[in-house]
């Protein structure tokens, strides 16, 4: 039986893929800068050379431009980085005028870039909650250009108040006895139980009237601050009707 022999032939890789892939990470990075113009201008704050300004930020040819105003802030690093994001963020305690905060970089991966768009939605929407616990600022670092581009988008990153979660490191939130403790809070004890469920209904009621959906809440995802319990993190949330 005549066997046709086989052919091998090679295709070159098309320089397409590179352009696909690189008018994505600007689609994505246009996407959040644009969120960042978006906010309050009280809530972005501008850092050089080791010192925080007041700020404004506008969008000029694809890159955002840093406008600082007048300082703001004693700003220190309180340490190393305390956590690594599960998007490979790292996240870092710092101090702003003598009061503790916790640092989130942008996602190193673009495809986590989603996640921070998500946080700023969430940033904008529930600034100033009770129950909902937004980034306060959002810091861009000038190194000198005063601007930043999607080559050093490193130089952004969101700061929320440092708060008391129920599990701190190693250490789980039941105790010895079998109990949740938070913070000292025995969710055992019947008034304690229902302040919980009270303050995050509360929660769970500001961001469906926002049509915002968390999709996520968990004990992990709830920290006590000023006397309440209140709903973190929002890098899986949605919003829109569902």
């Amino acid at each position: 039986m005549y066997m046709p022999p086989k052919l091998s032939i090679s295709l070159p890789l098309s320089n397409n893929f590179n352009v696909i892939i690189t008018n994505n990470i600007i689609e994505k990075f246009n996407e959040i800068i644009k969120k960042i113009v978006d906010l309050n201008s009280n809530n972005i704050l501008i850092e050089q050379s080791g010192k925080l300004y007041k700020g404004n930020v506008e969008i000029d040819n694809s890159v955002l431009k840093l406008n600082k105003g007048d300082e703001f802030a004693n700003f220190t690093m309180s340490g190393a980085n305390v956590a690594q994001g599960m998007s490979g963020s790292s996240i870092k305690k710092i101090s702003i005028n003598n009061n503790d905060y916790i640092q989130k970089e942008v996602p190193e991966n673009s495809k986590q870039w989603g996640s921070f768009k998500r946080e700023l939605i969430a940033m904008k929407l529930f600034q100033g909650s009770n129950n909902i616990l937004v980034p306060e600022f959002i810091i861009l670092k000038d190194n000198g250009t005063g601007v930043i581009t999607k080559d050093d988008f490193d130089n952004i990153s969101l700061v929320t108040k440092a708060c008391k979660p129920c599990k701190q490191g190693e250490s789980s939130c039941i105790d010895s006895d079998k109990k949740i403790n938070w913070d000292g809070i025995d969710l055992s004890e019947k008034k304690n139980l229902l302040k919980f469920v009270d303050d995050i209904e509360n929660g769970i009621k500001e961001m469906d009237e926002k049509q915002f959906y968390h999709k996520d809440i968990k004990p992990d995802n709830i920290v006590y601050c000023d006397n309440k319990f209140q709903i973190i993190d929002f890098g899986v949330s949605e919003i829109g009707k569902q």
